[in-house]
């Protein structure tokens, strides 16, 4: 698992109508060395739970991720939300580059979580024989490509046909023995 520290924008009305046909946004470093690079993306706004419409900005997998190693870390990183002054400085002058303009009414942090599979592919299958499922690993692209994921994840769950250009098993949950009996890779 990883950090994926993110801000958020909250942009007005006004804002909203100007940005409103701003597609999902990709930035690739021109220096792209893995997981060493220095992208990142941009969300078009949405309303969040709260009422409030936000853009989201947040790094491609590059210097300032951080790995969490134990469940605890995990929990802390989440619980606490804060992300670190490098993170913020980052994504504050990428977002400055991106959309130059009027300043949005509030900042916030979000602190999100990334898990990787082997395979880079994400996990969309059965775990075992009682009806129990697992979507997970998205690698750092899982907002950008929930939509599909959630497709095929309730295919999968429905016993529909696979619909899909790659192979049903190049996604099938990865088994790994855990504490003297087989269990989930996750």
């Amino acid at each position: 698992m990883f950090t994926e520290p993110n801000l958020l924008f909250e942009n007005s009305a006004a804002q909203r109508a100007r940005l409103r046909d701003l597609p999902t946004v990709v930035t690739i470093d021109p220096a792209d060395s893995g997981d060493d690079n220095m992208s990142a993306y941009l969300l078009p706004p949405v309303r969040y739970p709260d009422g409030r419409w936000y853009l989201r900005i947040g790094p491609a997998m590059q210097p300032l991720v951080k790995e969490l190693r134990t469940a605890r870390e995990i929990l802390i990183w989440c619980v606490r939300q804060r992300i670190t002054a490098d993170q913020s400085d980052f994504l504050l002058r990428t977002m400055r580059t991106l959309l130059p303009g009027p300043a949005p009414f509030s900042v916030r942090e979000a602190c999100c979580v990334v898990d990787k599979t082997p395979s880079r592919y994400p996990y969309i299958g059965r775990l075992d024989d009682d009806g129990l499922f697992v979507v997970s690993g998205g690698n750092g692209h899982g907002a950008r490509g929930s939509d599909e994921i959630g497709r095929l994840a309730a295919a999968v769950v429905l016993g529909q046909t696979w619909e899909f250009p790659l192979p049903q098993e190049a996604f099938a949950p990865v088994r790994r023995p855990c504490h003297g009996r087989t269990g989930p890779a996750i």
